[in-house]
């Protein structure tokens, strides 16, 4: 199931300067459990990135979800790193037709493995994310997935405008319009 951008995850701000709780977040030095997941931040970042691209917010019929595969599932899979593996994903219209479109995928992993010994939620690793945009009458339809090896908030950004840009290259920029004339409609009329 997709939701909305960000859903469940919790950001956490504190004073400047404040090394006392911000140990308590990190875990401090007494080996205590983080708060902080790394890969949860990462996904948030993939995230905004895709709403930011498609220039959409809070009204904007965007869903989306992510998850990481580890490495039993990748095995299962057979997706070896590098690969340009991907899932079907297109366009849905009023008449039920979808076009089942390939979206690439940057699974490359970096040959440093230096990370293998963080806890999972810090490590890095290859995210799945699915997104869709729908017309405000639901008639249409247009999803896409990518998958990206993910090891920094640049290459969680980058995993965003990916699909974002394949989603628009599928027809989400038309379905994005009408929306966007729709709330000019609505603003004109005073409002809804």
């Amino acid at each position: 199931m997709l939701h909305a951008v960000g859903q469940g995850a919790i950001g956490v701000e504190i004073r400047q300067g404040d090394e006392w709780v911000a140990g308590l977040l990190e875990g401090g030095e007494g080996g205590g459990a983080s708060i902080i997941r790394k890969r949860v931040s990462w996904e948030c970042t993939a995230e905004r990135s895709l709403l930011r691209t498609l220039e959409g917010g809070c009204s904007v019929p965007v869903g989306v979800s992510c998850k990481w595969e580890d490495e039993k599932e990748k095995a299962l899979r057979s997706v070896p790193h590098g690969s340009a593996e991907n899932s079907g994903n297109g366009i849905i219209t009023a008449d039920g037709l979808c076009s089942n479109e390939q979206d690439g995928a940057d699974t490359s992993r970096p040959s440093s493995s230096h990370t293998d010994l963080l806890p999972s939620s810090m490590n890095p690793g290859i995210l799945h994310m699915r997104a869709s945009v729908t017309s405000v009458d639901g008639k249409e339809c247009v999803q896409g997935s990518r998958r990206r090896w993910i090891d920094s908030d640049e290459s969680a950004d980058m995993l965003g405008w990916e699909l974002a840009r394949s989603l628009v290259e599928k027809g989400a920029g038309k379905i994005l319009e009408k929306i966007t004339l729709n709330r000019g409609m609505i603003e004109r009329a005073g409002g809804a």
